[in-house]
């Protein structure tokens, strides 16, 4: 009988997001028996439609089918297949579902995303001397203030 755990799930969703982390993907297991893989936004395109079943038999068919092949790969992996549908005799570890989209959230295409620049740290030394310019400058005036009361 088809089982996955919920941590499998865990670390199929953590592999994805080290190996693909411009792509967001939606990792879900249903009902304890398959893998739903859901392809919500990527910088480039699989299929012309916003929502789509992938073949996971037939993945070069699909534009960027190197990224689903890898997809696929580690999803599957541990995973096996012991089934005869001559016999009508199904035996899997788990069922494994890919999808560009949901039916209720489409696809969405983004921008590439730049790399992140380390903002140099500025040097504060300009804001501590206008810091003790402020504090002298009180310091008098509150002086010459209490001498003229005097």
């Amino acid at each position: 009988m088809a089982h996955i755990s919920t941590k499998r799930v865990a670390e199929i969703r953590k592999q994805l997001k080290e190996e693909f982390s411009n792509i967001k993907f939606s990792v879900v297991t249903e009902h304890y028996s398959s893998v739903n893989i859901s392809i919500m936004a990527a910088p480039v395109r699989f299929t012309e439609r916003d929502y789509e079943q992938i073949s996971v038999y037939n993945l070069e068919k699909y534009e960027n089918s190197e990224i689903l092949k890898r997809i696929y790969e580690i999803a599957n992996e541990g995973n096996y297949n012991r089934s005869d549908s001559q016999t009508d005799y199904f035996d899997v570890g788990f069922y494994l579902n890919i999808k560009v989209g949901k039916y209720d959230q489409p696809f969405k295409l983004i921008e590439p995303k730049a790399e992140k620049i380390k903002k140099v740290a500025k040097p504060r030394v300009a804001k501590v001397a206008k810091i003790q310019s402020v504090v002298k400058q009180s310091f008098f005036s509150r002086l010459k203030q209490y001498v003229n009361i005097f």
